[in-house]
C-alpha cells in the first residue's frame, strides 16, 4: 500500500506547476510556524483529479518524527459526513422517511428517558433535535482519560445523555448525540456493524482505501497514525498517542470515530458533492440550511463555508481531543480542500488555512472568474405580535422600504409551510396565520434586491 501511495503522490506531483506546489507548501509552512501548532498537513484535489498533498510540523519531537502526509489522522466530525450520506442513501431506497420519528425504526430507544419520542430522522441530520450532548459529561471525558483502552457501546454513550435543551425542532444546537443514534439507525437498516456498513456503502465505491473506523476497523502497518497532541487537558501539551485511543474513538462512533489521510478526505469531498455518492436530489437537501441554524449554515450534515471571491464551497470541520479537521468541495472550480492537525492548540487555523489555500490552487488552474459577494442591505424587521394568534404584523425597517420581500415560514422539520410574497412601497404587512398548528417556526425574509436573508422566529398560539 505504500508503494501505491507514493506511486500516486509522485504522479500527482509530476502534473502540476512547481511554482502552484511550492506555493501550497509554503502557506502550509508558514502557517504551522505563524500559529505554533504541533504539525498540520493538507491535501487539494483539482477539478481533473489531480492531488496534492503536503505536511508541515511533526509527529514527534523525541524521537524525531516529521509529519507526512501519508498518515493517518482523526478527522473527528467530518465523520458526520459519512454518517449523513449513508442516512441519505438508506431514504433514497425507502428503508425510511426523513420525517419519520426516529423511535419508529429503533424502538430500543424508549429505553432511554431523555430521548424525546417526537425526535425524527431529519432533525438529527440537522442538529435541531434538542438531545442533550453526551461527550460533555464529566462521565464521558473521565473515562476517555482514566480507561483509554476500554471500547464504549451505544448504549453505555445514551445513558449519559442528559434531558434535552430544547423541544425537538424548535432550535438548532451542534451535538454529537444525534449522529451517535444515526449510527444505530444505520446497523439496524443494513444488518451490519457500523465499520462494514461504511466500507460496503462508501468507501469501497469511491476508492477510499486509506479511511478507517478507528476502533472497529485495523489499521494497516503502512499507514502509521500521526501521534496527536492535547492542550484541553491540563493546559499544557500532552501526547495521547502513548496510550490507546479506543475509548476516545469508540465514544464518538458515527460522530467522530473515522480516520484518514488527507487525500482520501479530498477524495470524499468530490465524490460526495461532486459525483454520485448521492441523487441530485438528496445533495440539495444536505445542501440546503436549516433556517434555523442561522450563521452556522447547517444543512443535513454539511456546513457551507466562503471561499474565495465569495463563492460557497460544502464541506464540515471536526475537533476532538488532539485533532482538528475540515474540509469543503467548490463546484464551480472543482477543488476539494482538505486539512488535517494533530494538535488542538488553535481551532482557529483550519478555518484560515482551508480558504488560503483554496485561492491559490483557484487562482493557478481554474478560468472562472470570482465573483465580487453583493453589497448586502441591512434590514429590521420584527412580528407584532409574537407570539401570535390568527394574524401578525410584520413591520419592516426603513432600509427595506421601497423594496418587494419574500416571506417564508418552516416549520421545525425544515419545511416551508407557507409563503408570502410581499409588494415594495410598504413597511407592514398583515400575515393571515389561520390553518397554521400551533408551534415555533422559523422565518426567511428575503429582498428582491440582495440574496441576504433576515432570519426570526415566530410562535404560533392556539
Amino acid at each position: 500500500m505504500v508503494e501505491l501511495l507514493l506511486l500516486r503522490a509522485l504522479s500527482a506531483a509530476a502534473q502540476l506547476p512547481p511554482a502552484l506546489t511550492a506555493a501550497l507548501q509554503h502557506r502550509l509552512d508558514s502557517t504551522q510556524r505563524a500559529y505554533g501548532v504541533r504539525g498540520v498537513t493538507a491535501a487539494v484535489r483539482f477539478a481533473d483529479g489531480t492531488i496534492w498533498t503536503g505536511a508541515a510540523g511533526s509527529s514527534t519531537v523525541q524521537p524525531p518524527d516529521p509529519l507526512r502526509p501519508q498518515m493517518l489522522f482523526g478527522i473527528a466530525s467530518i465523520t458526520k459526513t459519512f454518517t449523513a450520506a449513508l442516512v441519505l442513501r438508506l431514504a433514497e431506497r425507502g428503508a425510511f422517511g426523513l420525517d419519520d420519528p426516529i423511535r419508529q425504526h429503533l424502538p430500543v430507544l424508549g429505553a432511554y428517558p431523555n430521548i424525546h419520542p417526537g425526535i425524527t430522522i431529519r432533525q438529527l441530520l440537522g442538529h435541531t433535535s434538542g438531545l442533550a450532548e453526551y461527550t460533555r459529561t464529566s462521565a464521558f471525558q473521565d473515562t476517555v482519560l482514566r480507561r483509554p483502552a476500554q471500547r464504549f457501546l451505544a448504549d453505555s454513550l445514551l445513558r449519559l445523555v442528559g434531558a434535552g435543551t430544547n423541544l425537538p425542532g424548535v432550535a438548532y444546537a451542534y451535538i454529537n448525540t444525534g449522529y451517535l443514534v444515526l449510527g444505530m439507525l444505520i446497523e439496524r437498516k443494513l444488518g451490519m456493524p457500523l465499520a462494514q456498513a461504511y466500507r460496503q456503502e462508501l468507501l469501497t465505491p469511491t476508492g477510499l482505501d486509506s479511511t478507517f473506523l478507528g476502533y472497529d476497523d485495523p489499521l494497516p502497518a503502512a499507514l502509521p497514525v500521526a501521534h496527536s497532541w492535547t492542550w484541553a487537558i491540563s493546559g499544557t501539551i500532552r501526547d495521547l498517542s502513548l496510550a490507546p485511543r479506543t475509548a476516545l474513538f469508540s465514544g464518538y462512533q458515527a460522530a467522530g470515530g473515522l480516520l484518514a489521510t488527507p487525500a482520501d478526505v479530498a477524495r470524499w469531498g468530490a465524490a460526495l458533492f461532486g459525483g454520485s455518492v448521492l441523487s441530485a436530489a438528496s445533495r440539495q437537501l444536505m445542501q440546503t440550511a436549516s433556517p434555523l441554524s442561522s450563521a452556522a449554515r447547517y444543512g443535513l450534515g454539511a456546513i457551507a463555508y466562503s471561499v474565495d471571491g465569495g463563492r460557497t464551497a460544502w464541506g464540515h470541520m471536526g475537533g476532538i481531543w488532539g485533532c482538528q479537521s475540515i474540509f469543503c468541495y467548490e463546484p464551480i472550480c472543482g477543488l476539494s480542500i482538505a486539512v488535517l492537525i494533530n494538535d488542538d492548540l488553535r481551532p482557529d487555523l483550519r478555518y484560515n488555512l482551508m480558504p488560503a489555500l483554496y485561492a491559490i490552487a483557484a487562482r493557478a488552474t481554474c478560468s472562472v472568474q470570482a465573483v465580487p459577494p453583493p453589497v448586502v442591505v441591512a434590514e429590521k424587521s420584527r412580528f407584532l405580535p409574537n407570539p401570535a394568534h390568527g394574524t401578525t404584523t410584520l413591520e419592516l425597517g426603513a432600509p427595506a422600504r421601497g423594496h418587494a420581500h419574500t416571506l417564508t415560514l418552516y416549520d421545525a422539520a425544515g419545511r416551508a409551510v407557507r409563503t408570502f410574497a410581499l409588494p415594495a412601497d410598504a413597511f407592514r404587512h398583515n400575515l393571515p396565520l389561520d390553518g397554521l398548528p400551533p408551534g415555533v417556526y422559523s422565518t426567511r425574509l428575503v429582498s428582491d434586491t440582495s440574496p441576504a436573508t433576515v432570519t426570526q422566529r415566530l410562535v404560533v398560539l392556539p
